[in-house]
């Protein structure tokens, strides 16, 4: 079986979307859980430098597809559908105080599944914010089939498992140059909401930060297996 990290260069490099008329939608993406480590230099969330290690926190990623590119991929053993890229905000709450900010090129949304075979992963959720506060970013990566790719508008509910948490080393974080915040994940849930028509243009080679970050996965789920087999 060919490498994913390779697999997904080519799909990178072939990736092109439906251009025409779409329907916009404003799309809410939100992950919950525990920090697991880092110190709040700033001062956002209260104090500074307080370690915000075990606090609870919220994620709550908005995108509008009328600000972004619509994307629609399916290639043997896998489907892609996302808006990437783009403006988008998120609100993260940590220990009841909330810190809001927004986002332009780098910021948008992917899902993804994989067939038996292709990757030891199934399914994969991302969401990201590239913007002056830094680079936050959440993926959500599953053993099992745990969503649709193309269907964004039902409702998702997803929690996430200790096998999903075996198989992903640093699923999300927030990187600020000055700060660094690294988040145990628990839950994700999607929500959306009908807006007016809009063209979409394709801009397929934006796509390759998202795939090379699945092919990265892929590389993390067969070292860590390589070392339980060891054990």
């Amino acid at each position: 079986m060919k490498s994913f990290a390779t697999l997904s260069a080519v799909c990178a490099i072939g990736l092109s979307a439906l251009a025409g008329q779409a329907q916009a939608d404003i799309y809410h993406i939100t992950h919950t859980g525990t920090v697991e480590s880092g110190i709040d230099t700033r001062g956002l969330f209260g104090d500074a430098d307080v370690d915000l290690s075990g606090l609870a926190y919220s994620a709550v990623f908005t995108f509008d597809s009328s600000l972004l590119t619509p994307q629609n991929q399916s290639f043997p053993g896998i489907e892609i559908h996302g808006y990437h890229p783009g403006a988008g905000s998120v609100v993260l709450t940590i220990g009841g105080a909330e810190y809001t900010y927004g986002g332009s090129d780098g910021s948008g949304f992917v899902r993804a599944t994989f067939a038996p075979g292709i990757n030891p992963m199934r399914a994969v959720s991302t969401a990201q914010i590239l913007g002056d506060s830094g680079y936050l970013t959440f993926q959500v990566a599953s053993l099992s089939t745990f969503l649709d790719p193309f269907d964004l508008e039902s409702p998702l509910s997803y929690t996430v498992t200790d096998a999903d948490r075996a198989v992903i080393t640093t699923s999300a974080s927030w990187d600020a140059g000055d700060f660094r915040i690294v988040f145990n994940q628990a839950t994700l849930t999607t929500s959306s909401e009908p807006g007016g028509p809009v063209a979409g243009v394709p801009e397929p080679a934006s796509w390759a930060l998202m795939i090379m970050g699945f092919g990265g996965m892929g590389v993390t789920l067969r070292s860590r297996r390589r070392a339980l087999a060891a054990i």
